[in-house]
């Protein structure tokens, strides 16, 4: 009896905009030609904050078990992206992708093969436009084969990330450029210090979680690592139906995206790095035990996820998870929290199962702020609210994606 083997199909790589589980997109075994439709142009949604870098993360996960598929290229769509791929991340980003083959419109004058990789060349030598601001730009890592680091994050030479007066330097002139009105003297320093601080931290987090697998190897093909830099419309979240004035925030927006292991399977390598197999831990009366013994799934408790995360942010956040990296390790998310709120910033954390933020927006409910009786009065508590659910604690199981998806958005006066 003969089995049937399922079709290819055509999946439009607008699909990585929407909400429907990737294995709902297509069934198991089922091959697929990805394709890139003219009318992604045009396609509000790529405008909306945040959308771009979850779409891209979707695409990363949809195709990282993928042995070889095609990206099918619509005419107008390929002409603007060939073009100028660092200003279309999603798009762009295929070029990058080693198990991709394009399949280019038959009246470009360039065989395929050489057009692709002048577009590649293309994205990994973009440097950011600072006076002539496009809607979004991308700088791209590449960390497998024919590895790529961003001059303007990184020394070409040493290829170590640049000092932090040097990301101080760049923002000092984003922001300038920025502003929808004046900033002043003051202002744009501490915009400029506390978003060099912040973004410098996210990406040397991803140079140490997001380029080796659970047991300490690099990661096989399709390694990326991203900053997304883009100019928005930051809505306020609330769980309100009506419409407000100043529900919107003109604001630059800053992502950090990664295809590493992400946050509770990174924790988990440290944790364990150097002990004897099966080895036991002392690790309190929680149920941190799964952490020794399972990886990130449905088996992991989403409390015990948001604790992990949460450590990995900051080393103190719960005492009673065992923790065995170097002190100063972990994002110090109460300074980030604090230098947030003097800005009325905006954080946003994709990994996992996990989608969180925390808003200090103008206008927004403060929650989650330490009483005036405690050792930190009137500064933000180091937790996090669901996307979800804004203004709730209780967190949302989301679809289980590799790597994170770090977001920080600083409104622009």
């Amino acid at each position: 009896m003969s089995t049937s083997i399922p079709a290819e199909s055509d999946l439009s790589l607008l699909e990585m905009l929407g909400t429907t589980p990737l294995n709902e997109l297509r069934r198991p075994g089922q091959s697929f030609r990805l394709v890139v439709p003219d009318h992604y142009l045009n396609d509000s949604r790529l405008g909306d904050p945040a959308s771009e870098a979850l779409a891209i993360q979707r695409l990363l996960a949809l195709v990282q078990s993928e042995t070889r598929f095609e990206v099918i290229w619509e005419p107008a769509a390929a002409r603007r992206i060939l073009a100028s791929p660092a200003l279309h991340p999603l798009a762009g980003i295929t070029f990058c992708l080693n198990n991709a083959e394009h399949r280019l419109p038959l009246d470009q004058s360039r065989p395929s093969r050489l057009t692709v990789n002048a577009a590649r060349q293309a994205l990994l030598k973009h440097r950011l436009q600072l006076d002539i601001f496009s809607d979004c730009q991308m700088l791209l890592c590449v960390d497998h084969v024919r590895p790529s680091r961003p001059p303007d994050l990184y020394d070409p030479e040493t290829a170590a990330l640049l000092p932090e007066p040097d990301f101080e330097v760049f923002l000092d002139d984003l922001l300038s450029n920025q502003s929808v009105g004046s900033l002043s003297g003051a202002d744009l320093r501490w915009r400029r210090i506390s978003s060099a601080v912040i973004l410098r931290e996210l990406l040397e987090n991803t140079g140490d979680h997001a380029t080796t697998d659970a047991s300490g190897r690099p990661i096989g093909p399709n390694c990326l690592r991203g900053l997304l830099v883009k100019r928005v419309v930051q809505r306020r979240l609330t769980n309100e139906p009506k419409t407000l004035v100043g529900d919107e925030f003109p604001s630059l927006e800053f992502t950090v995206f990664d295809t590493g292991i992400g946050f509770y399977n990174s924790y988990r390598r440290h944790l364990f790095r150097g002990l004897p197999a099966g080895s036991q831990t002392a690790i309190g009366e929680k149920p941190w035990h799964v952490l020794q013994d399972v990886t990130l799934g449905p088996e992991v408790p989403l409390d015990t996820e948001r604790a992990v995360v949460l450590k990995c942010l900051e080393r103190h956040a719960d005492m009673s998870i065992p923790d065995a990296r170097p002190a100063h390790r972990g994002l110090g998310l109460y300074e980030v929290l604090r230098s947030l709120q003097s800005i009325n910033g905006f954080i946003e954390i994709r990994t996992g199962r996990l989608h969180v933020y925390r808003s200090f927006l103008v206008g927004e409910l403060k929650t989650l702020i330490e009483p005036v009786d405690s050792l930190r009065p009137g500064k933000p508590k180091v937790s996090f609210l669901d996307f979800a659910n804004p203004m709730f604690v209780k967190l949302t199981a989301h679809e289980l994606l590799p790597g994170s998806v770090v977001r920080i958005v600083v409104p622009l006066p």
